[in-house]
């Protein structure tokens, strides 16, 4: 068996099975008939064009969870079959969210029991800030098309904060490509707060710069495009916390879609060791990356894998605690939970 793996995915944890070869490969290519199974990051375009050059090509694995790069049809003409990390880095984006919303509090001087937060996107991330929130009495609303068709997108106009858990999606019935601009009824009021770790696309870039000038967006680690263009620093980059498309990289939620392709699905190598990842704040990351907007590819790719808040130690967890110390403790520990 002879694999593809896209330039920039790490394999040092893993050992591969003898009978198997690999090589390393750039997101634009050659035609190449030796790749039986290929392997790639979500800025890998897999499309007619893509599948005329691997003729070989059985199976497509995606480490990482948005699926907007994928033409699925072209998949299934071929009969390829793809697997993915879905749901892989959802602890690890929810760990994010809920630094963000730490930091909120802190930044407006806000008891965290005093907002209502509302949550974009009841999947498997969407799930998981809202069991943190029910679990420290905090009030939130839920709006989920597909999952809660019943529920009025213009109730979350009440909250004061929203999150954004949602593919981008250009088709279907609730597409969500640049669906947040003037009209969208989460706008119906007022502009909540804002905190996106979805896809920066689901903006409509004018309404985003706005929202952006009102101060209105407070965390985001996505943009409308990627990396961000000089001409747009001094707009796009005002946010509070501002990081460079990482809130999904702890080393489970990196680390372990790769683990989950190659040693679960494929069988084709086996977990040598499993790094826990370090003790991060997302407000230095942001701090690092606003003083390096132009270094976005290298700082995404060369990123520091954050430990999982669950993977704390103690030590780690009163640090933690510490920095965010006018929160009450109670809340401050489900955090670990």
């Amino acid at each position: 068996m002879h694999i593809g793996i896209q330039e920039g995915i790490p394999l040092h944890f893993l050992k591969f099975h003898p009978e198997i070869t690999y090589e390393w490969i750039p997101s634009s290519f050659e035609r190449n008939s030796n790749i039986e199974e290929l392997l790639i990051k979500a800025d890998f375009p897999i499309t007619k064009d893509t599948l005329l050059k691997l003729p070989r090509l059985k199976k497509v694995g995606l480490v990482s969870t948005g699926t907007d790069n994928i033409d699925f049809h072209a998949l299934q003409e071929k009969d390829i079959q793809l697997y993915t990390a879905k749901g892989i880095n959802s602890t690890a984006v929810r760990d994010y969210v809920i630094q963000a919303f730490f930091s909120f509090c802190l930044h407006y001087n806000i008891h965290p029991q005093s907002i209502q937060v509302g949550i974009v996107g009841y999947g498997n991330i969407g799930k998981k800030v809202a069991r943190f929130l029910e679990n420290t009495s905090i009030r939130f609303k839920i709006y989920d098309p597909y999952v809660l068709p019943e529920k009025d997108p213009s109730e979350l106009s009440n909250c004061d904060l929203l999150t954004f858990h949602v593919p981008l999606t250009k088709t279907g019935k609730h597409p969500t490509h640049e669906f947040l601009r003037k009209e969208n009824p989460f706008f119906q009021k007022q502009i909540p707060y804002i905190i996106n770790t979805s896809r920066g696309k689901i903006w409509d870039v004018s309404f985003y710069e706005f929202v952006i000038k009102q101060q209105k967006i407070f965390a985001q680690d996505v943009y409308p495009k990627e990396p961000l263009p000089q001409e747009k620093w001094n707009v796009w980059l005002l946010p509070k916390i501002c990081t460079p498309h990482i809130a999904g990289y702890s080393a489970k939620g990196r680390l372990g879609g790769i683990a989950k392709i190659l040693c679960k699905d494929w069988k084709v190598a086996r977990i040598k060791y499993f790094p826990h990842g370090t003790a991060k704040l997302i407000e230095h990351d942001s701090n690092t990356f606003k003083e390096k907007p132009s270094e976005f590819l290298n700082l995404r790719k060369n990123y520091a894998l954050r430990k999982e808040l669950q993977d704390y130690t103690e030590k780690e967890k009163q640090e933690f605690m510490n920095y965010f110390s006018a929160i009450d403790k109670s809340i401050l520990v489900a955090a670990f939970l």
